[in-house]
């Protein structure tokens, strides 16, 4: 595995780069001659022929043609959720997991179409949600349609950046090109298939300046419209007729179009920004948003129009923002968004019924998440989709979740088999995986400090596994946690008494007596920990350096005197630390020089391994070492990724990296997520149909491989080698 070649391919708006560059490890010196690849500000460029409205060709599937179908053709993988083009699917939450931003119901049939970031587009087609995700850079904001064979997606990508446009005929989704020029679309409404307008922001040609705009497309072609209001960004737009159209957005913007000409809109006293439009008819109309309070705070606010004038909704000033309005009739009309309490985001779901604004009891079916859009056929047929996947059903006396999963950040993930795999993270999270429908969570037990997060899992067998982690709100407070398990209970283990304030990050071992961990503190001098465990009690272990290292986040090896640990020095920026432990004593390894820190090792020998991590000055960079036997050298260094996480191996030519990245930017606050695949000869990216930073990685010996990272994500790679 000398001479790596990393080769990446990109698809997007139909405009393909390829990226090669070569390293020979052995002649690596320092960081300055890595590989460096995933240069996200030339990885996508506009399509200058299209205009605006490209679209990844990532889309073109149709519903029959779903990575890990079922028999039905319902895209759900005999039990997993939706699937990437690659087959990574999701497990946790389901049916997926990245934020959902509009959703559409069929006046002519069960079908409910939703759409989110990385490309998600899924169905309801009155039994069960399906569908796929498409390029991970894509955000899909806004959806409308006359009906199941005529749909029309609108968004933009964060690689562009260039907005996309999309249309369902009822096999497919296809793009539509044109002209538009547009660096973002945001939202979409129509009269019929061939009168549909798109708002967003577009570049002006005329004057070389972004400024709000409105795309009509009449069947065949986008053509810009002519609003000539400044550089402002639409978001929203809504009509009754072709003669009675809304568009609002941000600087106190809302438009109308009576079928000849916009115009701007006089609107109520105040600095006001608008997200969202829609109405009963062009006389009962509703804008939200927010507005700045006397303290310039922004609160949500709420616009009525009632054919003569705007005037503000009576509703509680919360600090936050609403996002979207939906409803059956004048007398039933909901607002969904957010208020924010004590730097906190908080779901919020309002309701009008004809009298007054009220808001609804919505904290345990929301779970955490944030409600960005609602929609509906009936007072009795009303969802809510948002952040983590969120779907949620109301049928006219109880709001119930469709969607299922934890939404607590997973930090690692081990199993015994495909079929008994552990996962653990924040808030003392333990999911266990025993080859079913679902993940269940187990009890964690309480510790004597208070709150934990688990961030470490691994096992000696499937009834011998150990989880470490810590907690402490306090630097001076800080206290591990070792815990021990099985599939039926798990029990805390004493920690070496005397070693000061600490956290683990990190447990592996060669035996169920020969287990090591590692970890350190925020406290004083941040001193890292290894502790290691010989079946009957828990000892510290020294190790050069045991005074000034700084953090120890990562730790694997291959036999009782073959044992790594990785992790960074604080050194005007990180400086990579490696040791070696030979069953005796532990030792410092040489690592090439470069400002950079690791934060996690493993390999598939005792002459193939790999310590992962990233770059914490400048530039977001993330790492990739490589061990032969004898000496570290560089294998990879990835522009655009924040820090590669972890990486587990199955064989030489089978080593898979994950972590956060090249992505970012996504409104739900996503990391972006990264997988690599290195197949002996190159290092590919899969399409992982995610949007959150991914943190851990494990599989089986010969098939299936399992990953976890942020707001509960679990993908699965079923029934693959």
């Amino acid at each position: 595995m000398k001479n790596a070649r990393f080769t990446l391919t990109l698809l997007a708006a139909g405009f393909a780069i390829a990226v090669a560059a070569a390293c020979d490890a052995s002649h690596v010196k320092d960081t300055s001659d890595l590989t460096r690849i995933y240069r996200h500000e030339n990885s996508l460029a506009p399509d200058i022929n299209n205009g605006g409205f490209g679209a990844a060709a990532d889309f073109v599937a149709s519903d029959d043609d779903q990575a890990g179908d079922d028999d039905n053709g319902n895209g759900n993988g005999g039990g997993l959720g939706v699937c990437s083009a690659d087959g990574w699917c999701w497990e946790n939450a389901q049916p997926q997991g990245n934020a959902v931003h509009a959703i559409w119901y069929d006046p002519t049939s069960p079908m409910v179409v939703a759409v989110g970031e990385g490309g998600t587009i899924i169905h309801y087609d009155g039994a069960s949600w399906f569908g796929t995700t498409g390029a991970a850079t894509l955000v899909m904001t806004g959806i409308w349609g006359t009906s199941a064979t005529n749909v029309f997606a609108v968004g933009y990508d964060l690689a562009g950046p260039n907005g996309v446009a999309m249309r369902y005929d009822g096999n497919a989704w296809k793009p539509i090109t044109g002209v538009g020029w547009c660096s973002a679309v945001y939202g979409v409404w129509g009269v019929s298939a061939t009168e549909v307008y798109a708002v967003g922001t577009c570049f002006d040609p005329k004057t070389g300046a972004s400024v709000g705009a409105v795309e009509r497309y009449n069947g065949k072609t986008w053509t810009g419209m002519h609003t000539s209001f400044g550089a402002y960004t639409l978001y929203g737009v809504w009509g009754d007729s072709s003669k009675d159209i809304f568009a609002v957005g941000d600087q106190g913007t809302i438009l109308h179009y009576n079928g000849d000409r916009w115009s701007a809109m006089k609107l109520p006293e105040g600095n006001y920004a608008f997200d969202g439009i829609w109405g009963v008819s062009g006389g009962d109309v509703y804008a939200v948003g927010t507005k700045l309070d006397a303290n310039h705070q922004p609160v949500g606010a709420l616009l009525h129009y009632d054919g003569a004038a705007w005037a503000p909704a009576s509703i509680r000033a919360e600090n936050g923002r609403l996002l979207t309005v939906w409803g059956s009739s004048s007398s039933d009309v909901y607002a969904t968004g957010y208020a924010v309490d004590d730097g906190v985001a908080v779901g919020r779901v309002l309701h009008f019924d004809g009298t007054a604004w009220l808001a609804l009891p919505m904290a345990k079916a929301l779970g955490g998440s944030l409600p960005y859009a609602i929609g509906g056929a009936s007072a009795t047929e009303v969802r809510v989709v948002g952040t983590a996947g969120l779907t949620l059903h109301f049928d006219g006396s109880a709001w119930a979740p469709e969607s299922r999963g934890v939404a607590e950040d997973l930090a690692a993930v081990w199993g015994a088999s495909p079929t008994d795999v552990y996962a653990v993270g924040a808030k003392r999270t333990i999911l266990h995986y025993d080859g079913g429908a679902a993940w269940l969570a187990m009890h964690a037990p309480a510790a004597p400090g208070g709150a934990y997060d688990l961030r470490g899992v691994w096992g000696a067998s499937a009834s011998d596994v150990f989880a470490v982690g810590g907690g402490g709100e306090q630097a001076d407070k800080e206290f591990p946690v070792i815990l021990h398990g099985d599939d039926a209970r798990w029990m805390a283990m004493a920690a070496p008494a005397g070693t000061g304030p600490y956290e683990l990050y990190a447990v592996w071992g060669s035996s169920a007596t020969d287990v090591f961990a590692v970890g350190w503190s925020t406290a004083g001098s941040q001193l890292s920990r290894i502790l290691h465990y010989d079946g009957s009690a828990w000892s510290s272990m020294t190790f050069p350096g045991s005074g000034s290292i700084d953090n120890l986040t990562g730790v694997w090896g291959t036999s009782p005197s073959n044992v790594f640990a990785v992790g960074w020095r604080e050194d005007n920026g990180a400086a990579p630390v490696a040791l070696h432990y030979d069953g005796a004593a532990w030792k410092a390894m040489n690592m090439p020089v470069g400002r950079y820190g690791l934060s996690a090792i493993g390999g598939v020998s005792e002459s193939d391994v790999f310590a992962v991590g990233g770059n914490d000055v400048g530039e977001d960079l993330g790492y990739i070492l490589q061990f032969n036997g004898g000496s570290w050298s560089s294998f990879a260094a990835l522009y655009g990724s924040n820090w590669i996480e972890s990486v587990w191996g199955r064989s030489a030519s089978d080593v898979f990296f994950v972590g956060a990245g090249p992505q970012s930017g996504f409104p739900s606050g996503a990391a972006g997520s990264l997988i690599l695949h290195y197949n002996g000869r190159e290092t590919q990216p899969m399409v992982t149909g995610a949007t959150a930073g991914l943190t851990g990685i494990w599989g089986g010996p010969t098939t299936d491989i399992f990953v976890v990272g942020q707001h509960g994500a679990i993908l699965h790679r079923a029934g693959r080698s």
